[in-house]
């Protein structure tokens, strides 16, 4: 779900949404625009038992947010970043991506597409 469709959803549907698996994108904008809610939400989903993935440009401990319960639930949960693909990476999902469409790139191709990346 995206930081819009979470600041659009009402108590109720929040409510809904606590026991389930939700993933959570730009997080960081929701903490900026509705930071109340998040807490809410966060809690409703620890109630429930649902499962919450959060996800964001840049770690919680840069997160704006004036509620220190918010905060200090955000610093404690654990992290994790996913940095950009290596060369190696990125020229074996190029030719997967070519292979299903049963597509030949030459290696000369894939040099030009991974520098150009």
């Amino acid at each position: 779900m995206t930081s819009q469709d979470f600041t659009g959803l009402k108590l109720g549907a929040l409510d809904a949404l606590a026991g389930a698996h939700v993933a959570l994108d730009d997080v960081d904008m929701i903490v900026v625009k509705r930071d109340e809610p998040l807490l809410l939400f966060y809690n409703m989903v620890a109630a429930k038992g649902g499962r919450l993935l959060l996800v964001a440009h840049t770690g919680p401990a840069a997160w704006r947010t004036g509620i220190a319960d918010l905060r200090s639930r955000l610093n404690s949960m654990p992290v994790v970043e996913i940095g950009q693909p290596d060369e190696a990476h990125l020229r074996a999902r190029l030719r997967a991506a070519a292979a299903r469409r049963f597509m030949k790139l030459s290696p000369e191709t894939i040099n030009y597409l991974v520098a150009a990346y």
